[in-house]
């Protein structure tokens, strides 16, 4: 599965620079609707769209109606994570998850000293399991590469806030303002009773509205073929998720974070103070290891295939 994608899901990333003037706030979930320049489907009025001029940027649909252009390896920059791809219809197959026991969704934890512990993202994100276990993230069990996270105990937790179960939603406006007067505010379609998936044989995110002034519950679209129908008039909670353990938007497979050699330690060939020289390697490969070690710098993205001197093993 290559990423981006449309209709995957995505948080903000290690380079996020809009402060809470688009999501809402830190946690803050939103849909990937344009890749490459593609047009956004069902916008009539194309001017009232961000554009997006190469394969490096995205157009990104928050749950609160807002729409923002942004980086995903521009500049040698990556604003964005990867929070979900179930919207695309996928599952792993018929793996249960060790502790709810509902078939896996999504991303698959792997905890890497217990080789028969997987959690779905969920179980995952609620502490289950050893927090001092160190985990390898999966998208696919097609799949034999893993890409390994640090373990979740010291690890960022933060709170996924969008279109979840008990979000108020309204129909989605496009930025166009709804209301006949000034002051005025639009009735609420109602509220999201749960979300169908991957897991529910659906093709990808379906959002179920209950409404108390109508007895009929309505199905909405949230991601699939990067269509979002709904935005929320107030967000729900997700569900808890480690920030630095999501794939970075921008690797052209998130597998690839783990496609590296690993140096033992008795390898001659690796010293520190030795001089190495960096290969041709994906950006957001190298900014993956980079934020295990230290901050990012943006002059790194400038360094691939030139000389440099092992500091660290």
């Amino acid at each position: 599965m290559e990423f981006p994608r449309v209709g995957v899901r995505v948080v903000r990333g290690p380079d996020w620079s809009s402060s809470n003037s688009d999501d809402g706030q830190d946690g803050g979930v939103g849909t990937v609707v344009v890749i490459f320049g593609e047009s956004i489907s069902g916008v009539e009025d194309a001017a009232a769209a961000p554009s997006v001029a190469s394969a490096d940027k995205v157009c990104v649909q928050w749950d609160n109606g807002k729409r923002g252009e942004y980086r995903c390896g521009a500049e040698g920059r990556f604003e964005l994570r990867v929070h979900d791809i179930t919207s695309e219809g996928y599952s792993d197959e018929h793996i249960p998850c060790s502790e709810c026991g509902r078939r896996i969704t999504g991303i698959r934890w792997i905890c890497q000293p217990c080789a028969d512990t997987q959690l779905c993202s969920s179980c995952y994100g609620e502490d289950k399991h050893d927090l001092n276990h160190t985990f390898s993230r999966s998208l696919s069990s097609s799949d034999s590469s893993l890409t390994a996270v640090p373990c979740r105990n010291g690890s960022t937790r933060v709170m996924s806030r969008g279109m979840f179960s008990g979000a108020v939603v309204n129909k989605f406006s496009n930025g166009q303002d709804k209301c006949a007067e000034v002051g005025d505010t639009p009735a609420p379609l109602g509220t999201v009773e749960k979300i169908l998936g991957a897991d529910d044989e659906k093709p990808g995110h379906v959002v179920v509205v209950s409404s108390a002034s109508d007895p009929v519950r309505s199905t909405h679209r949230l991601g699939h073929d990067g269509m979002v129908d709904l935005e929320c008039a107030t967000l729900a909670d997700g569900g808890f998720y480690y920030r630095e353990h999501l794939p970075i938007l921008g690797c052209r497979s998130p597998h690839a974070e783990a496609q590296v050699e690993d140096f033992s330690e008795d390898d001659e060939t690796m010293a520190v103070g030795r001089i190495v020289q960096l290969p041709e390697i994906d950006l957001g490969i190298l900014r993956t290891f980079q934020d295990q070690i230290n901050a990012w710098d943006g002059r790194l993205s400038r360094v691939s295939a030139r000389i440099l001197v092992a500091l660290m093993l």
